[in-house]
Protein backbone atom coordinates (compact mmCIF):
# COMPACT_ATOMS: atom_id res chain seq x y z
CA UNK A 1 0.00 0.00 0.00
CA UNK A 2 1.49 3.40 -0.74
CA UNK A 3 2.00 5.56 2.33
CA UNK A 4 1.67 9.12 2.99
CA UNK A 5 4.14 9.01 5.36
CA UNK A 6 7.21 12.17 4.95
CA UNK A 7 9.39 11.57 2.00
CA UNK A 8 12.97 12.22 3.28
CA UNK A 9 15.83 13.48 0.71
CA UNK A 10 17.09 10.25 -0.31
CA UNK A 11 13.70 9.19 -1.43
CA UNK A 12 13.01 12.83 -3.15
CA UNK A 13 16.12 13.06 -4.99
CA UNK A 14 15.01 9.22 -6.60
CA UNK A 15 11.32 10.33 -7.23
CA UNK A 16 12.67 13.02 -9.09
CA UNK A 17 14.72 11.70 -11.48
CA UNK A 18 12.27 8.84 -12.34
CA UNK A 19 9.34 11.53 -12.37
CA UNK A 20 11.44 13.83 -14.69
CA UNK A 21 13.07 11.01 -17.03
CA UNK A 22 9.56 9.86 -17.96
CA UNK A 23 7.46 12.80 -17.73
CA UNK A 24 10.29 15.50 -18.05
CA UNK A 25 7.90 16.65 -21.58
CA UNK A 26 5.90 17.96 -19.54
CA UNK A 27 5.95 21.49 -18.31
CA UNK A 28 4.15 20.95 -14.92
CA UNK A 29 7.01 18.93 -13.49
CA UNK A 30 9.71 21.08 -12.53
CA UNK A 31 11.96 20.52 -9.78
CA UNK A 32 10.25 23.47 -8.16
CA UNK A 33 6.76 21.64 -7.84
CA UNK A 34 7.64 18.25 -7.03
CA UNK A 35 9.87 19.24 -3.84
CA UNK A 36 6.16 21.31 -3.20
CA UNK A 37 4.34 18.25 -3.65
CA UNK A 38 6.58 16.23 -1.46
CA UNK A 39 5.70 18.61 1.45
CA UNK A 40 1.80 18.99 0.33
CA UNK A 41 1.29 15.69 -0.77
CA UNK A 42 3.79 13.14 -0.25
CA UNK A 43 1.03 10.34 -1.02
CA UNK A 44 0.33 11.81 -4.27
CA UNK A 45 4.23 12.27 -4.98
CA UNK A 46 5.15 8.64 -4.61
CA UNK A 47 2.29 7.25 -7.10
CA UNK A 48 3.42 9.71 -9.11
CA UNK A 49 6.92 8.14 -8.92
CA UNK A 50 5.30 4.34 -8.69
CA UNK A 51 3.62 5.52 -12.25
CA UNK A 52 6.59 6.50 -13.47
CA UNK A 53 8.57 3.84 -12.45
CA UNK A 54 6.28 1.22 -13.86
CA UNK A 55 5.72 3.12 -17.20
CA UNK A 56 10.06 3.08 -17.26
CA UNK A 57 9.85 -0.91 -17.10
CA UNK A 58 7.64 -0.62 -19.75
CA UNK A 59 4.41 -1.89 -17.58
CA UNK A 60 0.57 -1.27 -16.18
CA UNK A 61 0.79 0.30 -12.74
CA UNK A 62 -1.53 -1.83 -10.20
CA UNK A 63 -2.50 1.50 -8.71
CA UNK A 64 -4.46 2.48 -11.98
CA UNK A 65 -1.97 3.55 -14.64
CA UNK A 66 0.82 6.73 -14.69
CA UNK A 67 -2.54 8.60 -16.21
CA UNK A 68 -4.33 8.36 -13.27
CA UNK A 69 -1.35 8.88 -10.99
CA UNK A 70 -0.82 12.02 -13.22
CA UNK A 71 -4.01 12.83 -12.29
CA UNK A 72 -4.19 12.35 -8.59
CA UNK A 73 -0.92 14.70 -8.58
CA UNK A 74 -2.24 17.20 -10.68
CA UNK A 75 -5.15 17.68 -7.49
CA UNK A 76 -2.76 18.34 -5.58
CA UNK A 77 -2.56 22.06 -7.11
CA UNK A 78 -5.20 25.05 -6.44
CA UNK A 79 -8.21 24.60 -8.46
CA UNK A 80 -7.20 27.73 -10.72
CA UNK A 81 -4.51 24.66 -12.18
CA UNK A 82 -6.56 21.76 -11.99
CA UNK A 83 -5.74 19.70 -15.29
CA UNK A 84 -9.24 21.00 -17.13
CA UNK A 85 -10.85 23.95 -15.71
CA UNK A 86 -14.70 24.96 -16.29
CA UNK A 87 -13.25 27.39 -19.61
CA UNK A 88 -11.27 24.54 -20.94
CA UNK A 89 -7.99 25.79 -19.94
CA UNK A 90 -4.98 23.11 -19.06
CA UNK A 91 -2.45 23.02 -16.94
CA UNK A 92 0.04 22.27 -20.34
CA UNK A 93 -1.36 25.88 -22.01
CA UNK A 94 1.05 28.02 -22.50
CA UNK A 95 1.01 31.85 -20.88
CA UNK A 96 4.21 33.17 -21.99
CA UNK A 97 8.00 33.33 -22.35
CA UNK A 98 10.52 33.10 -20.15
CA UNK A 99 13.85 34.17 -21.43
CA UNK A 100 16.76 32.00 -20.84
CA UNK A 101 20.05 34.00 -18.68
CA UNK A 102 21.77 36.31 -20.11
CA UNK A 103 23.18 35.29 -23.31
CA UNK A 104 21.56 31.98 -23.91
CA UNK A 105 19.21 33.25 -26.07
CA UNK A 106 15.69 31.58 -26.55
CA UNK A 107 13.45 31.19 -24.02
CA UNK A 108 11.79 28.50 -21.74
CA UNK A 109 7.50 28.00 -22.37
CA UNK A 110 5.64 29.81 -19.05
CA UNK A 111 2.19 27.67 -19.01
CA UNK A 112 -0.73 27.84 -16.86
CA UNK A 113 0.85 24.91 -14.79
CA UNK A 114 3.89 26.89 -13.66
CA UNK A 115 1.52 30.07 -12.86
CA UNK A 116 0.07 27.43 -10.11
CA UNK A 117 3.36 26.76 -8.87
CA UNK A 118 4.33 30.47 -8.53
CA UNK A 119 1.06 31.08 -7.41
CA UNK A 120 1.30 28.32 -4.29
CA UNK A 121 4.46 29.77 -3.45
CA UNK A 122 3.19 33.53 -2.89
CA UNK A 123 3.17 35.19 0.48
CA UNK A 124 -0.38 36.41 1.55
CA UNK A 125 0.84 40.13 0.71
CA UNK A 126 1.71 39.16 -2.75
CA UNK A 127 -1.58 37.45 -3.36
CA UNK A 128 -3.12 40.30 -2.01
CA UNK A 129 -1.10 42.54 -4.21
CA UNK A 130 -2.32 40.42 -7.09
CA UNK A 131 -5.75 40.73 -6.36
CA UNK A 132 -5.73 44.82 -5.96
CA UNK A 133 -4.33 43.88 -9.59
CA UNK A 134 -7.18 41.81 -10.76
CA UNK A 135 -9.81 44.00 -9.35
CA UNK A 136 -7.94 47.30 -11.53
CA UNK A 137 -8.07 45.36 -14.61
CA UNK A 138 -11.89 44.37 -14.03
CA UNK A 139 -11.83 40.58 -13.50
CA UNK A 140 -13.85 40.89 -10.38
CA UNK A 141 -16.89 42.63 -12.18
CA UNK A 142 -19.28 44.72 -9.73
CA UNK A 143 -18.65 44.10 -6.03
CA UNK A 144 -19.85 46.08 -3.29
CA UNK A 145 -17.22 45.76 -0.63
CA UNK A 146 -12.88 46.19 -1.62
CA UNK A 147 -12.79 42.69 0.75
CA UNK A 148 -14.37 40.51 -2.05
CA UNK A 149 -11.42 40.21 -3.63
CA UNK A 150 -9.90 38.20 -0.83
CA UNK A 151 -12.99 35.97 -0.93
CA UNK A 152 -11.38 32.52 -2.77
CA UNK A 153 -14.45 31.92 -4.66
CA UNK A 154 -14.32 35.13 -6.31
CA UNK A 155 -10.32 35.14 -6.62
CA UNK A 156 -10.50 32.41 -8.33
CA UNK A 157 -12.88 33.18 -11.19
CA UNK A 158 -11.04 36.18 -11.76
CA UNK A 159 -7.40 34.19 -11.76
CA UNK A 160 -9.77 31.98 -14.51
CA UNK A 161 -10.58 35.02 -16.52
CA UNK A 162 -7.22 36.34 -16.30
CA UNK A 163 -5.53 32.89 -17.48
CA UNK A 164 -8.34 32.77 -20.02
CA UNK A 165 -7.16 35.83 -21.74
CA UNK A 166 -3.19 34.99 -21.22
CA UNK A 167 -3.52 31.83 -23.48
CA UNK A 168 -5.73 33.54 -25.92
CA UNK A 169 -3.09 36.51 -25.76
CA UNK A 170 -0.32 34.50 -26.12
CA UNK A 171 -1.36 31.32 -27.87
CA UNK A 172 -4.81 32.29 -30.23
CA UNK A 173 -4.30 33.18 -33.74
CA UNK A 174 -4.48 37.01 -32.96
CA UNK A 175 -1.28 36.21 -30.75
CA UNK A 176 -1.06 40.00 -29.58
CA UNK A 177 1.21 39.26 -26.75
CA UNK A 178 4.99 38.16 -26.28
CA UNK A 179 7.56 37.49 -23.99
CA UNK A 180 5.54 37.46 -20.33
CA UNK A 181 2.57 40.25 -21.01
CA UNK A 182 -0.07 37.88 -21.01
CA UNK A 183 0.83 36.16 -17.77
CA UNK A 184 -1.17 37.76 -14.80
CA UNK A 185 1.44 38.32 -12.45
CA UNK A 186 3.07 41.35 -11.07
CA UNK A 187 6.49 40.85 -13.42
CA UNK A 188 3.97 40.02 -16.10
CA UNK A 189 0.91 42.14 -17.23
CA UNK A 190 0.45 43.87 -13.99
CA UNK A 191 3.83 45.13 -14.05
CA UNK A 192 2.55 48.61 -14.11
CA UNK A 193 0.66 48.16 -10.83
CA UNK A 194 0.11 51.28 -9.45
CA UNK A 195 -0.75 50.92 -5.38
CA UNK A 196 -1.64 54.71 -5.24
CA UNK A 197 -4.27 53.45 -8.41
CA UNK A 198 -5.63 50.94 -6.32
CA UNK A 199 -6.37 53.57 -3.45
CA UNK A 200 -8.19 55.65 -6.04
CA UNK A 201 -10.51 52.57 -7.51
CA UNK A 202 -11.07 51.91 -3.56
CA UNK A 203 -12.28 54.91 -2.57
CA UNK A 204 -14.62 55.52 -5.88
CA UNK A 205 -16.17 52.40 -4.96
CA UNK A 206 -16.52 53.43 -1.27
CA UNK A 207 -18.17 56.66 -2.49
CA UNK A 208 -20.46 54.66 -5.22
CA UNK A 209 -21.73 52.09 -2.25
CA UNK A 210 -21.87 54.63 0.59
CA UNK A 211 -25.14 56.13 1.15
CA UNK A 212 -25.45 60.02 0.62
CA UNK A 213 -26.63 61.81 3.56
CA UNK A 214 -29.46 63.55 4.06
CA UNK A 215 -30.59 66.53 5.63
CA UNK A 216 -33.62 66.65 8.34
CA UNK A 217 -35.63 68.24 5.49
CA UNK A 218 -35.06 65.74 3.12
CA UNK A 219 -35.93 62.59 5.47
CA UNK A 220 -39.29 64.72 6.35
CA UNK A 221 -39.81 64.51 2.75
CA UNK A 222 -39.34 60.91 2.23
CA UNK A 223 -41.41 59.97 5.19
CA UNK A 224 -44.15 62.10 4.82
CA UNK A 225 -44.55 60.46 1.47
CA UNK A 226 -44.08 57.17 2.61
CA UNK A 227 -46.73 57.39 5.81
CA UNK A 228 -49.15 58.65 3.22
CA UNK A 229 -49.21 54.69 1.57
CA UNK A 230 -48.16 53.21 4.53
CA UNK A 231 -50.46 54.67 7.01
CA UNK A 232 -53.15 56.72 4.87
CA UNK A 233 -52.37 59.82 7.75
CA UNK A 234 -49.26 62.17 8.90
CA UNK A 235 -47.66 60.96 11.72
CA UNK A 236 -47.55 62.70 14.97
CA UNK A 237 -44.31 64.87 15.79
CA UNK A 238 -42.94 62.03 18.13
CA UNK A 239 -43.59 59.44 15.33
CA UNK A 240 -41.69 61.07 12.70
CA UNK A 241 -38.99 61.59 15.34
CA UNK A 242 -38.77 58.13 16.46
CA UNK A 243 -38.60 57.31 12.51
CA UNK A 244 -36.09 59.84 11.59
CA UNK A 245 -33.55 58.26 14.13
CA UNK A 246 -34.72 54.96 12.99
CA UNK A 247 -33.51 55.95 9.37
CA UNK A 248 -30.48 57.84 10.36
CA UNK A 249 -29.61 54.58 12.53
CA UNK A 250 -29.93 52.53 9.58
CA UNK A 251 -27.94 54.67 7.23
CA UNK A 252 -25.05 54.53 9.63
CA UNK A 253 -25.41 50.55 10.46
CA UNK A 254 -25.15 50.00 6.24
CA UNK A 255 -21.81 52.13 5.77
CA UNK A 256 -19.91 50.64 8.88
CA UNK A 257 -21.37 46.96 7.68
CA UNK A 258 -18.32 45.12 5.76
CA UNK A 259 -21.44 44.05 2.79
CA UNK A 260 -22.09 47.68 2.09
CA UNK A 261 -24.72 46.69 0.80
CA UNK A 262 -26.66 49.23 -1.74
CA UNK A 263 -28.74 51.41 0.89
CA UNK A 264 -32.35 52.90 0.06
CA UNK A 265 -33.85 55.38 2.21
CA UNK A 266 -37.53 55.04 1.36
CA UNK A 267 -37.33 51.03 1.91
CA UNK A 268 -35.99 51.94 5.25
CA UNK A 269 -38.46 54.40 6.09
CA UNK A 270 -41.44 52.14 5.24
CA UNK A 271 -39.69 49.54 7.24
CA UNK A 272 -39.49 52.32 10.03
CA UNK A 273 -42.99 53.92 9.72
CA UNK A 274 -44.93 50.12 9.59
CA UNK A 275 -42.97 49.80 13.08
CA UNK A 276 -44.16 52.82 14.42
CA UNK A 277 -47.57 52.77 13.44
CA UNK A 278 -48.02 49.13 14.43
CA UNK A 279 -48.50 45.99 12.57
CA UNK A 280 -52.02 46.48 13.27
CA UNK A 281 -52.82 49.77 11.31
CA UNK A 282 -50.27 48.84 8.61
CA UNK A 283 -52.36 45.20 8.02
CA UNK A 284 -55.52 47.73 8.08
CA UNK A 285 -54.18 49.83 5.48
CA UNK A 286 -53.00 47.20 3.24
CA UNK A 287 -56.31 45.52 3.85
CA UNK A 288 -58.30 49.00 2.84
CA UNK A 289 -55.58 49.23 -0.49
CA UNK A 290 -56.58 45.65 -1.40
CA UNK A 291 -60.28 46.41 -1.14
CA UNK A 292 -59.66 49.76 -3.01
CA UNK A 293 -58.22 48.01 -5.96
CA UNK A 294 -60.75 45.45 -5.81
CA UNK A 295 -63.71 48.04 -6.38
CA UNK A 296 -61.52 50.06 -8.98
CA UNK A 297 -61.14 46.89 -11.24
CA UNK A 298 -64.90 46.03 -10.95
CA UNK A 299 -66.05 49.26 -11.65
CA UNK A 300 -64.00 50.49 -14.34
Amino acid sequence: MTSDKPINELELETFIEIILDVYGDNPLYTKDYLRNLAETDPLNLRLLAGAATTAAEGGSSADGGAEEAMERALGAQPPVVSSTTTDGIRVTDVLGMQSLPSGAGGGIPYTVGDFGNELAAMSPEEQNRLQQALYLEGYYGNISDISEIADPTRFNNALLGALKHGVSAFGGVAKTAAGMEAVPLLRGRFSDFSSEEFEAAKQALLKRTTPATKSLAELKEIIDEVATSKARRGLTTDETQTVIQALQAAAAQNAASPLNEAFSYERAAGEAVVDVIGPAEAESVGVQDFFDRYVKQIFS
